[in-house]
Formats: structure tokens, sequence, C-alpha cells
């Protein structure tokens, strides 16, 4: 009955980053022994990916993801040769460490940075280009307000932007041979790293 996240366009998760955590596995032997050495539990960053726009919101997912680890907070198929398992800690352990409440946040993805759009020929447009009244063309990027805050357009990691020649006729093409081309289209995609993937060259 837990709402999975395929139907959501679900692609993958993927390992960004490790580091040590908070939670100290051993502490009955600090207890009996001082100069133990603490073990310390497994911090790891994720990157969910999905497919699309507006595949899911980040409170949808936070609920969801809950609620598939809830069954067993485990993500061990089967138990090690220790007979132990990954055992997922969801709330961060803030009874051992009261200052872990918000150290496992889920946020949103990162947004791209602009700087790749200085280089743009003026000869291409897309989808996000915004006109005045008198049917000029904005400035681009241009302002959007966010939550009553304005502040510049950006676009979030996985989300793309559509170049075409800019011809209201519609009869320019690209100039090129290469075969991803050949719809006149040229899809850019804003990556993990918060660069878009332009082309050294434009078409």
């Amino acid at each position: 009955d837990v709402p999975g996240l395929f139907n959501k366009n679900f692609i993958r998760a993927r390992v960004m980053r490790f580091a040590e955590g908070e939670t100290v596995l051993n502490k009955e032997d600090l207890e009996l022994d001082p100069e133990t050495e603490p073990l310390r539990s497994l911090r790891v960053m994720l990157e969910v990916q999905f497919a699309g726009e507006n595949t899911i919101t980040i409170e949808n997912f936070n609920s969801t993801h809950r609620a598939l680890l809830a069954v067993n907070n485990t993500i061990s198929e089967q138990n090690f040769k220790s007979g132990k398992t990954i055992v997922v800690n969801l709330d961060c352990n803030p009874i051992d460490n009261p200052q872990a409440l918000d150290s496992c946040p889920v946020t949103e993805p990162p947004r791209c940075l602009n700087k790749d759009f200085d280089g743009v020929p003026e000869y291409l447009t897309h989808q996000f280009i915004q006109y005045h009244e008198n049917g000029t063309e904005k400035v681009f990027p241009h302002m959007v307000e966010v939550d009553g805050v304005e502040e510049e357009f950006t676009l979030a990691v996985g989300e793309t932007i559509d170049f075409v020649c800019k011809d209201p006729d519609n009869v320019k093409k690209f100039k090129t041979t290469d075969p991803e081309l050949m719809d006149d289209i040229l899809t850019v995609i804003c990556k993990p790293d918060k660069y878009y993937n332009v082309p050294n060259n434009w078409p």
C-alpha cells in the first residue's frame, strides 16, 4: 500500500559522497573501556533522479521514502557474514546527538549557474524566453518571483532547454551533419555539477 517512486518516473539513485556519521555504534564498549576506539555510522549523500518535469514534490518524496524504508529500516537484501545488515537511521539519531535533527535533510535539487548562457549565439532562441508587451525580447535570464522574493530565473538539475534557430518563418536550419541535430533542436541539460552541457562550438 506504500505509494512507490517508479510511477513518478523514478530513474535511479546514486551515491554522491560518503562521510563519517554522528551515531556511535559501540557505546556499550566505550562505557566499559573509555580507551576503546569509537565506531561511528556512515553518512551517505544520495542523488535521486527522476525523468521529466514536476514528477514528485519534495514533501511527497520524503514521505514515500520514509514509508519504503520503515518496513524494516534496512537496505540490505541479506545479512553479511557478520550477521549484520545495513541499517538506515531515519531520524539521524537525535537522541544520541541532539544537534543532528537537521543533519540528514532531503533537499530540492541544486540549480544550474546561468553563466553558460553568455556564449549562446544571438540567432538561437528557446522556450524560456519571455517578451515585453511591445513584442521585444526580455533580457535572459530574466527575473522571476519565488515565494514573494524576486530572483534570477534558473533551472534545476535534470531540467532541459531546447534551442532552435530564431526564425518566425521556421525555414532556418542548423548547419550540421550531427544526426542528433537533424530535428533542428539542440537540447541542453542542467547537470549535477550545476553546469549545462553546452557545446564547445554552437551549430
